[in-house]
């Protein structure tokens, strides 16, 4: 799988953005942050650069891990983040993160598939995870796409995850025994014209997010380039500065 950066970090960050969050997360509404990186489990050198930035300021990351790219191996590879910090929380991505889906938009667990096949790949994906992660794994679910259909929150359910992870969206379909932690700020897959525009949309869409109460920060590592890293960073010491909690599982999950 190809990744590209996105437009927005195709150029120098602007000299301003620093005061610009700044003055923004000074007069958010948000009391709490998440951040969750999809596409974990492959071997993209920017995971680890977008780990050990996480560990440096001891923040909070959600990890959507897909069971088909991960092994005993590579997470073993793993072991110098100390998989099992509460800082991390890994969880379930998908299954093969392929979509199943042959018109509108991508999904892996779209409307396209039967209930069977499902709470199968739900399932086997559940139990790669669990057998290679042991405790450090935790029952949430992020669905490739950001997506899913009623089904899938049927067999989550079944097989006891506690949080889904989505895009927000008031045509979703909810179970009362779900807790969501949906993302509402996409840092690395979007699609602006060019980087002046990309930074109004992303400030603005900081704003809108900030105004529900909860950020949710949706980053891809395999997307990031030294642009992506130096504004994450300044992202991470504003926050900070602005004493905003970050959760993690735990939180979520009122442990």
């Amino acid at each position: 799988m190809k990744y590209v950066p996105s437009t927005l970090w195709n150029e120098t960050i602007p000299a301003n953005i620093r005061h610009e969050l700044e003055t923004l997360f000074s007069t958010t509404p948000a009391t709490s942050i998440f951040f969750r990186v999809d596409d974990v489990g492959d071997d993209a050198e920017q995971f680890s650069q977008l780990m050990e930035l996480f560990m440096g300021y001891q923040t909070p990351l959600c990890l959507a891990v897909v069971p088909a790219w991960i092994n005993e191996k590579r997470w073993h590879s793993y072991s110098h983040f100390e998989p099992n910090n509460p800082l991390w929380s890994w969880h379930q991505h998908g299954y093969t993160h392929h979509n199943h889906e042959t018109t509108g938009k991508k999904s892996e667990f779209g409307s396209s598939r039967t209930a069977q096949e499902v709470a199968v790949d739900i399932q086997q994906g559940r139990d790669i995870l669990k057998n290679i992660m042991g405790e450090a794994f935790c029952p949430m679910f992020t669905p490739p796409w950001n997506r899913c259909s009623e089904d899938t929150l049927t067999a989550l359910e079944q097989y006891g995850f506690q949080i889904l992870s989505r895009s927000d969206d008031p045509r979703n379909q909810h179970k009362a025994s779900l807790t969501e932690v949906n993302i509402n700020v996409d840092l690395h897959t979007r699609t602006d014209l060019d980087a002046p525009s990309g930074w109004k949309n992303l400030l603005n869409e900081i704003v809108t997010a900030g105004q529900t109460g909860t950020l949710g920060f949706m980053l891809h590592h395999q997307r990031m380039n030294s642009y992506a890293f130096q504004f994450m960073e300044i992202l991470l010491q504003i926050i900070q500065q602005a004493q905003i909690p970050v959760s993690g599982y735990k939180q979520f999950a009122g442990m």
